[in-house]
């Protein structure tokens, strides 16, 4: 996602990537590609923001610090070069697509019935002096359950994207998962924008599904005795994943629908 101030230039980017973490690495490849291969952009280290989604099921082995690639078999050339350069493709498309529109916003809390957030350390929640005990089976009420949503558009009303934070782990799948998944956040933004192409006929519409305080905030809720682990709706974890993302997917549509009464305004930096 790309914003620029009409006033005084100021462009921003903010680039979300199905991974763990961003690593320093990465940040520093995409940058460097940035300003050897497409200086005319105007992005730099002060306008460009990385972030990732927090996938536990991501590839590993793209950082250059020994604690992180020591779950993986060391530094990975051939991963490491794929994010840089898919991050890099992806920053320049929106660049290149960018064309002038306004930005709306809405924010409310995900009903506490909605199975979709659970804090897995109670006990340390609870020794918070700020807030009020909660028991252990009301874990769905120690979390944030705001969500915020961001809705692009063109000046004639055409939908561009939207753009959702909102605070859960992307663990629906197990350390026992062998595969790359981009877990429930994933689930939710490629079924936000098969909703666009179907609604709306949008087949360039992006969806993006960011966190916020996901410290503690885990997806799952039950616990698995086969499996010696908490686990979240189904026995299977990948159903487990994509019913939280739809959770964060009909929400969001919600929001974006709603945003329309409010207008956010960006000021030049």
């Amino acid at each position: 996602f790309i914003i620029e101030h009409p006033e005084s230039n100021t462009r921003l980017v903010y680039c979300l990537a199905e991974l763990c973490f961003m690593t320093q690495a990465i940040r520093h490849g995409v940058l460097e590609k940035l300003k050897n291969n497409h200086p005319e952009s105007g992005l730099h280290e002060h306008n460009v923001m990385l972030a990732s989604t927090h996938t536990h099921s991501g590839p590993a082995g793209y950082s250059h610090f020994l604690l992180y690639n020591m779950t993986a078999p060391g530094f990975v050339t051939e991963v490491y070069d794929a994010i840089v350069e898919t991050i890099v493709a992806a920053i320049i498309e929106a660049w290149e697509r960018s064309e002038p529109g306004r930005i709306y916003y809405s924010q409310d809390e995900i009903p506490a019935h909605q199975k979709v957030a659970f804090n897995r350390s109670l006990k340390a929640y609870n020794q918070n002096p700020e807030v009020d005990p909660v028991p252990n089976d009301a874990r769905n009420e120690a979390v944030d359950r705001s969500m915020t949503v961001l809705r692009f558009e063109s000046q004639d009303g055409t939908s561009l994207g939207m753009f959702s934070f909102f605070a859960v782990h992307c663990t629906s799948y197990h350390s026992d998962n062998g595969l790359i998944d981009s877990d429930n956040k994933g689930v939710a933004a490629r079924k936000f924008e098969k909703y666009a192409q179907r609604t709306w006929g949008l087949d360039n519409f992006v969806a993006g599904f960011a966190q916020t305080t996901a410290g503690d905030v885990s997806p799952n809720y039950i616990w698995d005795k086969k499996r010696g682990i908490m686990a979240g709706e189904f026995d299977s974890d990948e159903n487990s994943a994509i019913y939280n993302g739809e959770i964060q997917c009909e929400f969001a549509k919600k929001l974006y629908q709603k945003s329309r009464n409010k207008e956010l305004t960006v000021n030049p930096l």
